[in-house]
């Protein structure tokens, strides 16, 4: 294994640790998706910081707020990661009332509205609700059974996007038809087709890389999940690291968390899908870092939401 990525291990693995002591009682899955917050941005998880933040939380919202349940960790490491919790907690809230007046009230939309105000002025907050509400419909009118309230927050990151809300539809479609010959239909599948269609080139280029990858593993007798766990190499899409490399990467960050508790008693699977977020980490692909930042956030989302389904199965 490479000192980098021995490196990136050893950090996930201590992050892992520190938010699992500081909140206690979340799924498992949860604390993974906890230590890629830190992971991701370079950092090492502080016990007492992860704490005081969950304390901020409780604070700010009440127990039934979409804040808090499986967003509760997600949400107090976010805080924890990043400068000014409390002030960061307040505007949170305050951008979660206004997307309440034009979509559902979930915990997909609470975490939009925590992470929007580092990528948006609220002045500019009802230009984005508009055009991605012009995004949803579209996505609505195309899978009407397989588009739900949970992806509004997608249509408010593909809002983002510089191109025509058609094309930013169009794209997010053809990368979905494109996967489907691969791993089939249903939700996550456009999840994974929503985290391509916001990357660099074409859908064929970044479906075409995607499958590359879950190919070599394939070859390499690693059985890797065809569900959510597709999220981290989505956004590996369009990185300049040959296909066979992010494989071996994964790897060997696998057999490296397989040796530590924690990550023994995991399925393969799981422990694959927690090698590829680490792998994910140290991928230089040569995004700009608003394009890194969106796709990150969606990779997240898609972990959560794997980790709810887990908890409620």
């Amino acid at each position: 294994m490479r000192d980098e990525l021995l490196s990136l291990c050893e950090d996930y693995i201590a992050n892992r640790n520190a938010v699992k002591a500081a909140i206690r009682g979340q799924n498992r899955r949860i604390y993974s998706v906890c230590a890629n917050i830190f992971s991701g941005r370079g950092q090492l998880a502080r016990e007492e910081v992860v704490r005081d933040c969950r304390g901020i939380l409780k604070e700010r919202v009440g127990l039934f707020s979409s804040f808090r349940g499986n967003l509760t960790a997600p949400v107090a490491c976010l805080l924890a990661s990043g400068e000014f919790p409390m002030r960061h907690m307040d505007m949170a809230v305050r951008y979660y009332d206004r997307l309440a007046e034009d979509f559902y009230k979930t915990e997909q939309l609470a975490l939009a509205a925590f992470l929007l105000p580092d990528m948006i002025p609220e002045e500019y907050l009802d230009e984005l609700i508009e055009r991605s509400r012009e995004i949803f419909r579209r996505m609505k009118r195309a899978h009407p059974f397989l588009t739900s309230s949970r992806d509004s927050i997608f249509a408010l990151l593909m809002a983002f996007s510089p191109k025509r809300v058609e094309d930013v539809a169009a794209d997010a479609e053809r990368c979905y038809q494109l996967l489907r010959r691969l791993f089939g239909s249903g939700s996550s599948v456009r999840t994974v087709a929503t985290i391509l269609s916001l990357q660099g080139g074409t859908p064929e280029d970044n479906a075409e890389r995607m499958a590359a990858i879950y190919h070599s593993l394939q070859m390499r007798k690693a059985r890797y999940g065809r569900g959510l766990e597709l999220a981290p190499l989505a956004a590996m899409a369009d990185a300049a690291v040959p296909a066979q490399q992010v494989a071996e990467d994964i790897l060997d960050a696998e057999a490296f968390l397989a040796k530590h508790k924690g990550f023994r008693s995991m399925t393969r699977r799981e422990r694959l899908m927690n090698a590829a977020m680490i792998v994910s980490d140290q991928v230089d692909p040569g995004r700009d870092a608003e394009t890194s930042s969106l796709l990150a956030v969606i990779a997240l989302v898609a972990a959560e939401q794997a980790a709810a389904a887990a908890a409620a199965a």
